[in-house]
């Protein structure tokens, strides 16, 4: 059975120069099929280590959370190196996120080497990596 996902949060951070230091915004937009139906703010700290907590409530803090299928990430970093646990992240939600990414990752402790534009899976129970074919 396949299952149409058509609610979806996507989330990156917003602009900030090099030598910023303190938070920087976090946008997530909220689509409904090819329809943005809102937009979420919130501030994460820039090299920091509040990016998961920070989109999770976030999320959790909209009227968004019960309609929502999944939520996207471009990389697992956003405001410099502010790692979001994307497995912390889906269970926490209960929703699926899906890593977008742009460069090949270095999986050196995981069993999963993905290619250059490939999508890594993450759902409360299982981790996929969906090479772009």
């Amino acid at each position: 059975m396949i299952r149409t996902l058509n609610h979806a949060v996507g989330f990156d951070d917003g602009p900030f120069p090099p030598d910023h230091r303190g938070d920087v915004d976090l946008i997530g937009a909220v689509f409904s099929g090819d329809c943005l139906v809102g937009v979420l703010r919130n501030r994460v700290r820039r090299d920091g280590a509040n990016a998961t907590e920070r989109i999770a409530q976030v999320i959790e803090e909209s009227r968004y959370l019960e309609q929502l299928h999944l939520v996207l990430l471009q990389g697992i970093a956003v405001a410099g190196f502010n790692v979001v646990d994307i497995r912390a992240l889906a269970h926490r939600l209960a929703l699926p996120v899906i890593v977008v990414m742009r460069k090949n990752p270095d999986w050196q402790l995981g069993r999963c080497r993905c290619g250059v534009g490939s999508v890594m899976q993450v759902t409360p129970s299982t981790t996929h990596c969906l090479q772009n074919r």
